[in-house]
């Protein structure tokens, strides 16, 4: 599962703020671009965690019916609706995360799903902080482990009003140094030849549009608790 959730925005000059300063990491890439790139370092290891302290019967139920354990926790966020019953998950756990409104009715699946939903806001808050700069964001292109299920594609959708897509080739670190490595040796002239050469597109979800009073009001409670994805310079 993702460690990290990056956004990587590719642009050719280096952005800035009105007085100048950078607010990002910043990669010098190819072609004199750069990648703007903010990120948080907890994301799907808040999934591995809530497998592995809150929820470890999973994979014991995983080994018995024969498949992954992250597949049974996918089908408990499925039972649970959108807003996880009120329960909100900060996953800034390196500055002290926390599940917040829990009552007696909460359940086990409320709170799978509150673990997706809370990643989700995390990158509508790195996603925030890109537009903030005059990108405009129109598609995210979601790869790494977590990047496989459905309904968190479906929830990142919905949470951020974008269409998400995934990346239909798992080794994509070597997927994107072969196609440097194939520009280098002049087996196509560019990178975007390259790019254009490989079939690399998953499913795409979109915005359910029912889910989006619920979501949109728990918008603004998540930004009343998270802090601001201020990113490295």
């Amino acid at each position: 599962m993702d460690k990290i959730k990056f956004l990587t925005p590719i642009d050719g000059t280096m952005l800035c703020d009105k007085a100048g300063i950078r607010r990002a990491t910043f990669y010098k890439h190819f072609d004199d671009k750069f990648i703007y790139m903010p990120y948080s370092a907890t994301a799907g290891i808040v999934l591995k965690r809530f497998r592995d302290t809150v929820a470890p019967y999973v994979k014991e139920e995983a080994k018995r019916r024969g498949v992954s354990s992250y597949s049974i926790i996918d089908e408990m966020a499925k039972k649970a609706p959108a807003g996880s019953g009120g329960v909100i998950l900060n996953p800034d756990f390196t500055n002290g995360g926390a599940f917040l409104g829990l009552t007696l009715s909460t359940s086990a699946n409320d709170l799978a799903r509150s673990v997706l939903e809370g990643v989700a806001y995390m990158l509508k808050g790195l996603v925030d902080s890109v537009e903030s700069q005059g990108v405009a964001v129109s598609e995210i292109l979601s790869l790494g482990g977590g990047a496989y299920s459905d309904i968190w594609g479906e929830i990142k959708a919905s949470v951020l009003e974008k269409k998400i897509t995934q990346v239909g080739y798992n080794q994509t670190t070597a997927l994107g140094a072969a196609m440097l490595a194939s520009v280098a040796v002049g087996v196509y002239k560019s990178v975007e030849e390259a790019v254009s050469k490989v079939k690399i597109m998953g499913k795409t979800f979109i915005p359910d549009e029912k889910d989006k009073e619920v979501l949109d009001l728990i918008t603004i409670m998540v930004a009343d608790i998270t802090p601001e994805h201020d990113s490295k310079l």
